[in-house]
């Protein structure tokens, strides 16, 4: 969320006034291209004020991998889900080029906000939008995910005629990936609506039959891996 998109629809007076209280009771720190601003599972303790520059917001995954997730540019408020839900620290903010950012306590980012009611409310729609945003992104990487063990286990059991049906257990697998029963076969049908799979028989989950092309479901595996994650505005 950026605070200047919130500010623009507010009164001149409370532009002025805002802005103001967060000179006068925010501190100004500077970091250069790769330093590290906030580290993932840290406390949260202060909220960030992008002033100048821009920073990019890294998640790591189960196995420690991380991705860039989104970019924050001037206006930006960093942290502040951690003021509102007690949260350690979500994701880890590294300086993208030379950053110049405002830090304020929690408490007084609340009084900010006790202080305006009108930037309050907007501020708390904007946050939903925010939390519903990560909700879609995290849907995303979640089927991204079960879609590959899917195919990969159908690479692995199939022969590259796509003559051979390849026989899967589907309790077996998800037992072994942790992913759910209901997802699996949803990933399934999702191949022979796209003609990955010729022939489907999955009345029985611990016996599904299925023949696939070894060359589309190659292709479509790699435009899963290769497209971006949308992360919105």
């Amino acid at each position: 969320m950026n605070i200047y998109d919130l500010l623009e629809k507010s009164p001149t007076k409370l532009n002025y006034n805002f802005t103001d209280y967060l000179l006068n009771y925010g501190h100004s720190k500077h970091y250069t291209k790769g330093q590290t601003v906030i580290e993932e599972g840290g406390d949260s303790k202060t909220v960030f004020i992008v002033l100048e520059g821009v920073a990019a917001i890294i998640k790591s995954d189960r196995e420690g991998n991380q991705s860039v997730i989104a970019t924050a540019e001037r206006g930006a408020i960093l942290g502040e889900m951690g003021v509102f839900l007690n949260l350690k620290r979500t994701a880890t903010i590294v300086a993208e080029s030379n950053l110049r950012v405002l830090e304020l306590t929690n408490r007084k980012f609340v009084n900010a906000l006790l202080s305006f009611p009108d930037l309050s409310i907007r501020l708390f729609k904007s946050l939903s939008s925010k939390i519903s945003q990560i909700n879609e992104r995290f849907m995303t990487m979640i089927n991204r995910r079960v879609t590959l063990v899917v195919g990969l286990n159908i690479l692995e059991h199939t022969d590259p005629d796509g003559s051979v049906p390849v026989s899967l257990n589907l309790p077996q697998l998800a037992e072994q990936t942790g992913v759910d029963l209901y997802s699996l076969q949803h990933v399934l049908e999702n191949f022979l609506r796209l003609n990955i799979l010729s022939s489907l028989d999955i009345e029985d989950p611990r016996q599904v039959s299925l023949i696939a092309n070894d060359k589309l479901l190659r292709s479509y595996l790699r435009s899963v891996v290769s497209s971006p994650i949308e992360t919105g505005p």
